[in-house]
């Protein structure tokens, strides 16, 4: 089934809506082996006026613009390609206005086409364990710096692990341990929810009905670490050698991955050019 991607009105090859003021995009310079991809800037950060990425693959960027959709469907190059893209924008741009402007700048500069379509799709989703919620919900934050504004809101604690004195959430890998620990003080279930997606690389659903800010510690195996598959309610997670995974972790926190099919967005990419547009 077919829908209209939100905010994008395609005519003649020309894009109608939010734009960046001025927008750079380039090939990125071979890679020699060291190349990273990096962003920073934007709606949020300290300079919102200004986004910057670098040898940023077009899957990325549009992961980015179409972050609704739980897959993207493409051409194979769309994870090889890689690209340098510098973009302005008023400093009080909204994160959903931010995303408008990637759609756009994906018509004008590469000429994509792409329509959305709903598929059902393996997922998992999370609901709270049987024997109750485990993790704390965050008494009112008495104001100050979040996490990553100031070097006094992250101390160090025992194994090198960090311990937030402030609103936020921090991951850090020990190779005493061999382990993640993820640290969350005063966040709300979204954000352990993309974490939990990028680590299983499946879709989440967060259907615990939890709307607070809760407070909690996981620590697990990175991917590729230790078995993925999740624990049911009728088979409890085994003791693992070392770090469980972060499904196996997660039971911890009174919460538990139940393995469903679940009717998904999904962005197909019809067409797009490898080259962009000029500046």
């Amino acid at each position: 089934m077919r829908r209209a991607i939100p905010v994008l009105l395609v005519l003649n090859g020309l894009c109608i809506g939010q734009v960046f003021d001025v927008a750079s995009v380039k090939p990125a310079p071979p890679d020699d082996g060291g190349a990273m991809s990096n962003a920073h800037g934007g709606p949020g950060s300290a300079d919102p006026g200004q986004v910057t990425f670098r040898n940023i693959s077009l899957m990325n960027l549009l992961g980015r613009a179409f972050s609704d959709s739980f897959r993207i469907d493409g051409p194979g190059w769309l994870d090889n390609e890689r690209y340098d893209v510098t973009a302005k924008m008023p400093p009080d741009t909204t994160a959903d206005q931010f995303s408008a402007m990637l759609r756009n700048l994906l018509v004008e500069r590469f000429q994509m086409k792409a329509h959305h379509e709903t598929r059902d799709l393996p997922a998992y989703d999370l609901v709270i364990a049987k024997g109750g919620l485990k993790m704390k919900e965050a008494v009112a934050d008495t104001g100050g710096p979040p996490v990553g504004a100031s070097e006094e809101s992250i101390k160090v604690g025992p194994k090198g692990f960090p311990q937030l004195t402030r609103p936020g959430m921090s991951t850090a890998y020990s190779n005493e341990s061999s382990a993640v620990r993820l640290t969350a003080r005063a966040q709300p279930m979204w954000r352990l929810v993309g974490i939990l997606r990028t680590e299983l690389q499946k879709p989440v659903i967060d259907k615990t009905g939890l709307n607070g800010k809760y407070d909690f510690t996981l620590e697990y195996a990175p991917i590729g670490g230790a078995a993925s598959s999740p624990p049911t309610q009728g088979n409890p997670p085994q003791a693992e050698i070392g770090a469980p995974s972060i499904a196996y972790a997660i039971p911890s926190l009174g919460l538990i991955l139940q393995e469903t099919k679940e009717p998904l967005d999904v962005l197909v990419v019809e067409s797009v050019q490898k080259t962009p547009a000029e500046n």
